[in-house]
Order: structure tokens, then sequence, then C-alpha cells
């Protein structure tokens, strides 16, 4: 094993170990097994088994007292296999959308109250919005945020309502009401758009990826400069990437169809000066 990292924590690395010891060839283990393979003493093999046991990661057999893995380590390996196939189903498609509309195109999924890029395709233009992989967006202010929180429960969103929605802008979408209205007419247009809610002199348009069971489980925004990407010309853009969304969808499994009516119109942001947008913005949306 190289060097570990000053921050390396001996007993979760101890756990990580035991748990990589479960394989196709290997479906079981005893705490004697586990202690010879890894040369630790037997009660400490015993207590993090215990643990993992109590959290759901491996379980024990009555009969023979060995162990196999659980539920939700079958639910972490899911959640990695649902990325790759999240991203190869996605990007060929996001490719052409962010070569035809020369701007930068995120893909993300839920996270804890937020929504995640998990990844993106930047403009080949030099003025262009570029966030890293890994970033974290409110839910509220964000088209890519609200397409996703327009597909949960209600209870989700009276619980995100509940915690405090924060002014980004003054465009920013920040009272009850409004966010609930907002809502519903995502979910019977099909798509978000964010006209400087969350930064200025940023516009953004978002559309919802279902997979096999028709649950939306990510989505897409294509970002730029307001004084570029206008509301017109993302109304231009919108059939192409209404397809794109389908597409992706159908690569994910779905077969149905999403009933929608048709959008309400909402009035254009004001326009803004070339000479205040910054080269590159840090976010999207």
């Amino acid at each position: 094993m190289g060097k570990r990292h000053p921050r390396y924590v001996r007993s979760v690395g101890h756990a990580l170990h035991l748990l990589s010891l479960f394989s196709p060839e290997r479906p079981h283990v005893s705490v004697t097994e586990a202690a010879k393979v890894l040369e630790l003493g037997k009660s400490t093999i015993s207590r993090l088994l215990s643990t993992m046991a109590a959290e759901g990661f491996v379980t024990k057999s009555p009969e023979t007292g060995r162990y196999g893995l659980g539920l939700r380590a079958y639910e972490v390996g899911l959640a990695y296999l649902s990325d790759l196939t999240l991203r190869r189903a996605a990007m060929p498609v996001l490719e052409e959308i962010a070569f035809t509309a020369h701007e930068t195109v995120y893909l993300g999924v839920l996270g804890d109250r937020a929504a995640i890029y998990i990844d993106k395709i930047l403009s080949p233009l030099s003025l262009r919005v570029d966030s890293h992989i890994g970033f974290a967006i409110p839910l509220h202010a964000t088209a890519l945020g609200k397409v996703l929180l327009a597909a949960q429960p209600a209870e989700y969103a009276d619980a995100l309502i509940a915690s405090g929605l924060r002014a980004h802008t003054r465009r920013t979408i920040t009272t009850p009401r409004l966010l609930r209205a907002e809502l519903r007419r995502i979910r019977a247009a099909g798509f978000a758009m964010d006209l400087e809610e969350f930064e200025e002199n940023l516009h953004c348009i978002a559309f919802p990826l279902r997979d096999h069971r028709g649950m939306v489980v990510a989505a897409f925004s294509v970002s730029g400069p307001a004084v570029r990407f206008t509301r017109p010309e993302m109304e231009k853009h919108r059939p192409l990437f209404g397809q794109a969304a389908a597409r992706i969808s159908e690569r994910l499994g779905f077969r149905g169809s999403v009933q929608k009516a048709p959008p309400r119109k909402r009035r254009l942001s004001r326009r803004t000066a070339i000479g205040s947008v910054a080269p590159t913005s840090r976010r999207g949306g």
C-alpha cells in the first residue's frame, strides 16, 4: 500500500477493505476468514461487521454466521451504475446540443436540497458560463434546479420552502405562492427557464430526463450570457432541446409520453449591456 494521506482514518480504511472482500467469487465471509485475509484481530472484524450490519451494508446468516452484502451496499452500487448509464445515454446527445447552441450545457441530478452538476460541455466562445463538476446550485433559483424540484412530491417542495428561499438576485423567486405556481407551470410545460434568477446577466433553460419508470432522474440545462442567450434565442432552440430530452429519456428506457399544456408567456428580462458581462461566468443554471 502506498503512502497514506495524513487525514487517513484507519477504522474507515479497515471497513472499506472489509467491504471489498465481497465478490462474485466470494459472496460470503466469516469473521475468521476476514481476519486472516486482512490481518486484523477477530474482535476488530466482528465490531466492523456488526456496525456495517446495523447500517444495512452487510447481513448475517443466522444459520451459518457468515456475512453477505446487504441492501444498502447494492443501492450504492446501483447508484454508481446509474450514474454511468446516465452519462453514456446523455452526453453524446448533449454534445450535439452544445455544438448547435454554442452555449454551455450541464447535466445534473438532485442532491441534498440542491441540484448537482455531474458533467458539462463548455461553450466554445470566450464569453461563456463555466462551473465545476460537483457544483451545487439552488433548486428554487435555477432552471435545472426548478425542473428537478417540479418532479418531486409536494412535501419535498414544502420542506424546501420551510427552510427559506434565499434571494440570489432581485429576480429570484422567494415567495412560496409564486414558487408553487412556477412549479405547476414547469410541470405543464415540460421545461424551466432562469432569467437572471440565480446570477445577473445569466440565462438558462432546462429539461427533465426520465428513466424506464417515467421518473425524472436527472435534467440538463443550457446556459449562456443574457446578452447573447436571450429569451427569443432560447425559444428558437427550445424544440431542439425538447427533442434532445426525449432522445436521452428514450435511451434511459422511457417509452411513455408526457402531456404538456402550452406554457404561459413570461415577461422578458431587460436587455443587458455587453460591457456588464464578465468574460467567463462561474455559475450556470
